[in-house]
């Protein structure tokens, strides 16, 4: 009789449990999606020499990612033919923020002439 007793009084302890969704696995993980920024430079970016002799690039930069990018700026690197580095400039693009999909354009004006290197590098960041 007591193993009887003892057994209900488990049944009673235990089905409260069975009901709610305590141990319901579906429920783990984020119930909204998870939202980032991500820019990138298009391409056709241009490459001119202003008054002055130095090297400008007019570019246009997307947010291809599903939060808005928030204050995006554009660098672009100059390196000579060893690879080293011989100057950096950088802007914001315009607008600075960017919504998904939404595009921005920018000017980078730098220090270096036309011959003064051979190739460059456009890095791009955001907040968000």
């Amino acid at each position: 009789m007591q193993r009887i007793l003892t057994f209900c009084l488990l049944l009673l302890l235990v089905a409260p449990l069975t009901a709610c969704d305590l141990f319901d696995k579906d429920d783990e993980g984020p119930t909204e999606p998870i939202l980032s920024a991500r820019v990138i430079v298009l391409d056709g970016t241009t490459r001119s020499t202003n008054d002055d002799g130095h090297v400008e690039f007019l570019g246009r930069v997307l947010s291809n990612g599903t939060a808005t990018a928030r204050n995006v700026r554009v660098s672009v690197s100059l390196f000579d033919s060893s690879g080293g580095l011989v100057d950096v400039a950088s802007t914001s693009s315009v607008p600075n923020d960017l919504e998904p999909n939404q595009t921005g354009d920018f000017k980078i004006v730098t220090t270096t002439g036309p011959d003064g290197y051979s190739s460059q590098t456009f890095t791009v960041e955001w907040d968000g």
